[in-house]
């Protein structure tokens, strides 16, 4: 047994070292039990007056830096805070949802074009109203093309496709023509399942959505739904054979449910934190989770430290 006592005789251990060593220790509990949520370590570092810190926040090793990035520790938001700093964000996810123009519903007569995205640019303003500080960061989608539906994280750079898009003029169509359910039908290889009694997950400029059994039963013309055999289905009075109907949904866009969702990893990219207010948009829909970082997590970093 190694002796790491300070007596060469453990016999002669006393009540006052072991005292000293529990208020030691009671001190370190103490500083643990008040750190922010997730933190269990602290490791002071003093490296050219850079690097001041190691940290351990949630299992995970980082490293705290001053003054570029003085601040290692998260904290949770939507996409509106007042107490942040100068610093990079940890984390900012936006959704992805296609914009669909024009009013009313879809149909021949009232077209309604739907139209995705290439890339993503979130913007952090201290005042929406009127900003007088201003921050922006655009990731490109790059090679995946244009996205309907999905989200992407800046910061590490997932995108994640829940929507695919096809032309209904490349599909190959059949028709039934039993009275009463004339509709015209065809496979889409990768769409999700559809209900056959709730409107499935889908989006068409010129025809509305309902359930396969609306279409089936005809219930109204210019319908379309998705079955759950991976087809589409239309109803269309104005069609009367396969061939005609196929050219006639030549450039007519669908959006589509993916049966599984796609992931891409692109370039990822930083943005940056205000101090104090700070109020996040997205050119492609909302910005639904941040982490960032706050003058609290600061104070007591630097004061475990000091």
């Amino acid at each position: 047994m190694i002796n790491k006592y300070p007596y060469s005789d453990m016999h002669e251990l006393n009540a006052d070292w072991l005292l000293s060593k529990t208020a030691e220790l009671e001190g370190k509990v103490k500083d643990l039990e008040e750190a922010p949520e997730g933190v269990t370590s602290i490791t002071p570092y003093y490296n050219n007056g850079t690097k001041i810190a190691d940290y351990e926040q949630d299992g995970v090793a980082g490293e705290m830096y001053i003054p570029n990035n003085p601040a290692v520790l998260e904290k949770s938001a939507i996409n509106r805070f007042d107490d942040g700093i100068d610093s990079y964000f940890k984390k900012v996810v936006s959704s992805i949802q296609c914009v669909q123009t024009g009013s009313g519903v879809p149909s021949p007569s009232n077209p309604r074009p739907i139209y995705g995205f290439t890339d993503c640019t979130v913007t952090d303003v201290d005042n929406l109203d009127t900003p007088t500080e201003t921050n922006t960061a655009t990731i490109s989608f790059g090679s995946v093309g244009t996205v309907y539906r999905g989200s992407v994280n800046l910061t590490t750079g997932l995108l994640t496709v829940t929507h695919g898009s096809v032309d209904l003029g490349s599909l190959t169509w059949n028709r039934g023509s039993a009275v009463g359910h004339e509709y015209f039908n065809a496979p889409v290889t990768d769409i999700k399942q559809g209900s056959n009694y709730a409107p499935s997950n889908i989006l068409c400029e010129k025809y509305k959505t309902e359930s396969w059994i609306n279409v089936y039963n005809n219930i109204s013309d210019y319908i379309i739904g998705a079955g759950n055999d991976y087809r589409v289905y239309i109803y269309d009075k104005d069609y009367t054979d396969a061939i005609s109907f196929k050219t006639a949904m030549n450039g007519v866009q669908l959006v589509y449910e993916l049966a599984t969702p796609r992931e891409y990893q692109l370039t990822p990219t930083q943005l940056r934190s205000l101090t104090g207010a700070n109020r996040l948009t997205s050119s492609t829909g909302e910005v639904t989770e941040v982490e960032y970082i706050t003058n609290e997590t600061i104070a007591w970093v630097l004061d475990q430290i000091v």
